[in-house]
């Protein structure tokens, strides 16, 4: 009879690798198991043959923070934690929506859970949805607030005017940033008896 030599998630066998019981190889273990055997007989070629063994743990838990904190235009990676951690998954779903659950143009969000806040604030909610190899769901929400970017200053335009009595001068302001949407802000007068904003 030939001799059986194996590995476990390893290289093709050799004559070096343990030597396949009489009872059989007990794979333990999680995730995907492949076990390589090599066939030696005596004035045979060695022939070596594998298989892949899946394990079918069940996902009984998927969780995201609560809440969470972003700024217009930029991006958030959301990370889901899993119960267990070495469950088997067959398929990730993300999706974002309005709080109220209807469609959203606050922000995106792409397969990997890269989220992506546009140019308004407001709050969303991301939903994640893992499938397990067992055809098991789990849903986990977080919702996001979308904030303005600070403003670090704004600058009067014009800096300096000159009016006659009952004159009228239309102002304005810029800011720093582009993306810092704050175009009004509160005008006031040192002096509103001389002029009012």
């Amino acid at each position: 009879d030939a001799i059986l030599y194996y590995t476990i998630n390893g290289d093709i066998p050799t004559v070096s690798d343990p030597v396949v019981p009489a009872g059989g190889v007990e794979l333990t273990g999680s995730g995907a198991v492949t076990l390589r055997v090599l066939a030696v007989k005596s004035g045979l070629t060695n022939t070596a043959a594998e298989v892949t063994y899946q394990f079918k743990i069940p996902l009984t838990k998927v969780t995201l923070p609560v809440a969470q904190t972003m700024q217009v235009g930029q991006t958030l990676q959301l990370t889901p934690t899993m119960t267990p951690a070495d469950a088997g998954i067959k398929t990730t779903v993300w999706t974002v929506s309005g709080v109220d659950g209807q469609s959203t143009s606050l922000a995106t969000i792409d397969n990997k859970g890269l989220l992506t806040a546009k140019d308004l604030p407001g709050q969303v909610l991301v939903s994640v949805t893992m499938t397990d190899i067992n055809d098991g769901t789990q849903t986990a929400n977080s919702l996001v607030t979308i904030q303005e970017l600070p403003v670090t200053s704004v600058t009067m335009l014009p800096s300096a005017v000159t009016l006659n009595i009952g004159e009228t001068q239309q102002l304005s302001s810029a800011t720093t940033r582009e993306a810092a949407k704050s175009p009004l802000g509160n005008w006031t007068s040192s002096d509103e008896k001389v002029a009012i904003v």
